[in-house]
């Protein structure tokens, strides 16, 4: 009897310490805004430490050496280019510029089906679909879990960029008509530790999940040379392999990774921690129905209404181009004219202090 007692007040002690797991309650979907802060030059204490059970991670220290970035999940409906990705269900946007991501959340895992953005800061659309999606965790997870994935992608975009080469012997510049990435990646992941994390702005207790990825990425241009044409067809342009060791902490319910140091397997050195700073409770037009847009479609202009927690309006097209930036603060209801627009469908962007909202409309003429 004694050694019964004293086993059941072990259990209780130890249930003071809970782990934690993840459901698809704790994944992301649309719709919620996250500030992300980038630290590339870590302090030398913080360092991921050795897997375990019930663990302190303190990595107050934090800070960022680049610019903070904002990301929205979204519904993928309002993200550009979004019948390239089926099965997708929501989207995340960094930036509200041209860079989303594309994710299947479901009870048995989280995928990502590719992504849209400016690679090449060019202006140019590049997208990249994975014809086989890149597991990011199974569902559900918990400490001890593991598995190993293979993903694959190859697509073309149009393009209007140049690149140096050698024909004949001679350097020149040719024009890309279209690039064409090509992805593999095999990665191993474990969920390899919890415990307590504590960051410049909050404490919570985390699961960690370890990846070990090698990557191969290639980018390949189709040239129209007028002068050479025997030389028109595809060119090799670049290539970057990669072997990284990525430390994910997931806490429940944010949706994702409060902390994720990207390490390099070479060295061991930190490449950089995205850190979750703060999170807002985004909105978007699905889940307002406050917000009304008309005319839709709409020939001289557009007006929406209700936006008086909104300070800016932004306005894309189905690539992702901002068209407009407008201040609309103080305003209750905005007109836009779109008169210049060709017809189609765009995209808007309404930027508050502690909310975000997103639409869309169609130009009609």
């Amino acid at each position: 009897m004694k050694k019964l007692l004293v086993l059941i007040f072990v259990l209780i002690g130890a249930s003071s310490y809970a782990q934690i797991s993840l459901t698809l309650s704790d994944i992301g979907a649309p719709t919620r805004t996250y500030n992300e802060r980038v630290d590339t030059a870590a302090d030398v204490s913080i360092v991921p430490g050795a897997p375990g059970t019930n663990l302190t991670w303190n990595f107050a220290a934090l800070h960022s050496t680049l610019d903070t970035s904002s990301v929205d999940f979204i519904n993928t409906s309002l993200a550009p280019l979004h019948s390239l990705f089926p099965t997708s269900n929501f989207a995340a946007r960094f930036d509200s510029v041209l860079n989303y991501y594309y994710f299947n959340r479901s009870a048995t895992a989280l995928t990502m089906q590719g992504g849209v953005s400016d690679y090449m800061r060019s202006g140019d659309s590049i997208k990249i679909v994975l014809s086989i999606p890149d597991t990011i965790v199974k569902l559900p997870a918990h400490y001890g879990d593991s598995f190993t994935c293979f993903s694959f992608g190859d697509s073309k975009s149009g393009s209007h960029i140049t690149h140096d080469t050698t024909i004949a012997g001679f350097p020149v510049t040719i024009n890309i008509d279209s690039v064409r990435v090509k992805h593999m990646q095999i990665k191993t992941s474990t969920m390899d530790a919890w415990g307590n994390v504590t960051t410049p702005t909050r404490t919570f207790p985390a699961l960690r999940q370890k990846e070990i990825a090698m990557s191969i990425d290639s980018l390949w241009g189709y040239a129209v040379i007028a002068a050479f044409p025997t030389y028109n067809g595809w060119h090799f342009i670049s290539v970057r392999n990669d072997t990284t060791d990525t430390y994910n902490w997931w806490m429940n319910q944010l949706g994702i990774t409060a902390i994720k140091m990207t390490m390099v397997k070479q060295t061991a050195a930190i490449q950089r921690i995205d850190w979750v700073y703060d999170v807002y409770a985004g909105v978007d037009e699905t889940n307002v129905p406050s917000i009304g847009v008309y005319p839709n479609p709409a020939d001289n202009f557009i007006k929406i209404s209700n936006t008086k927690q909104y300070n800016e309006m932004v306005i894309y097209d189905v690539l992702g181009n901002e068209l407009k930036r407008l201040n609309i603060e103080n305003h209750n209801d905005v007109s836009v004219p779109v008169s210049n627009l060709a017809n189609g469908m765009y995209f808007y962007n309404l930027n508050g202090k502690a909310d975000k909202a997103s639409g869309k409309f169609v130009v009609k003429h």
